[in-house]
């Protein structure tokens, strides 16, 4: 996967990103790979990957294997996600059911919101990033949504049109 921030190009691949910049005029290839800003950290599901509100979120792995989902912070990559909820995760993993996950970012009433849903398993996960202190495991404030049968909510994609908040 492909992502920008902050002028900055990430590259994904399955256990590592790599971080670009550009290096302006006169150059003969416009980007330069950042040697000192290798994340340790790739993605198995690249619909995870969300961008917005200047910051970027997504679901990690590593050589080790299935990782916690990651907030990226400048260019360093920090765990956000509960012990809990990466044990949910690691079973899912298991099951071949992470690599369908998709999310997006949403602000809602001036709180940011990271949602993130595994089609397969059947949930979803919602991440207040404005609230949240992602160095305290006690204040990262996830929740599970699902709707009245208990199935994950349908929420796939999101676009803000007009003031409007639109999820398909």
């Amino acid at each position: 996967a492909c992502r920008t921030l902050h002028r900055r190009l990430f590259l994904f691949s399955k256990n590592f990103t790599e971080v670009w910049e550009n290096q302006g005029v006169g150059a003969n290839l416009p980007f330069r790979r950042i040697n000192s800003l290798l994340i340790e950290y790739g993605t198995p599901a690249i619909g995870s990957i969300a961008v917005g509100f200047d910051t970027m979120l997504f679901l990690s792995q590593d050589e080790d294997g299935q990782g916690s989902v990651m907030e990226v912070l400048g260019t360093q990559a920090i765990p956000v996600s509960t012990r809990a909820l990466d044990y949910a995760i690691a079973q899912y993993a298991t099951l071949g059911q992470v690599s369908d996950a998709r999310s997006f970012l949403v602000k809602e009433n001036g709180i940011i919101f990271y949602r993130l849903n595994f089609t397969l398993a059947n949930h979803t996960y919602v991440y207040n990033i404005s609230l949240s202190n992602p160095n305290q495991e006690e204040t990262k404030y996830w929740h599970e949504e699902e709707v009245l049968n208990g199935d994950r909510h349908p929420a796939q994609t999101h676009s803000y049109f007009q003031g409007k908040n639109y999820v398909g």
